[in-house]
């Protein structure tokens, strides 16, 4: 059973480009793109009644009904999700918009729009390194994803 990443942006294109970019997480981790909160709120309540792990929500911030970070902050305040890790995409955030992020959301990444390739999977990859571990998920196979600078400090903290 793999874990499951969440990609939530109401424009299919940036959809699209992060699920490309996200390619080399796809053999040990279900990737799911959602086009809104509700829809995003939606498959992960699903995927917890399924006993699925949820590793990673990466999230657009602007979006026309509910924020990205409204999503954020659901998750953080819901128990069921308290592990989750989450990484906020945004091109328009202001300074309180941050704060909140960062205070309220506990978010692990915050990334510029556009990013980079480069950018997005070293972050992702040190989000889903510190969900391996703090679920006492992590196993050899997930070695070569890993972040390893992540790992030596988990393993030698």
């Amino acid at each position: 059973m793999k874990p499951y990443i969440i990609c939530v942006d109401d424009q299919s294109e940036v959809l699209n480009a992060l699920y490309n970019d996200l390619d080399k997480f796809k053999t040990l981790f279900e990737i799911e793109c959602c086009g809104s909160v509700d829809e995003a709120l939606e498959l992960a309540n699903s995927l917890d009644d399924n006993g699925q792990h949820l590793a990673l929500v990466i999230s657009d911030h602007r979006m026309p009904d509910k924020t990205g970070l409204t999503l954020l902050v659901s998750l953080q305040k819901d128990s069921r999700f308290k592990g989750v890790k989450k990484i906020m995409l945004t091109g328009q955030a202001n300074h309180q918009d941050t704060i909140l992020a960062i205070n309220d959301a506990k978010i692990d990444a915050y990334i510029p729009k556009p990013w980079t390739e480069a950018v997005i999977t070293a972050e992702v990859s040190k989000a889903l390194t510190n969900f391996l571990f703090d679920q006492g998920l992590y196993e050899d196979k997930y070695l070569k994803l890993c972040n390893q600078a992540t790992v030596l400090e988990r393993l030698h903290g």
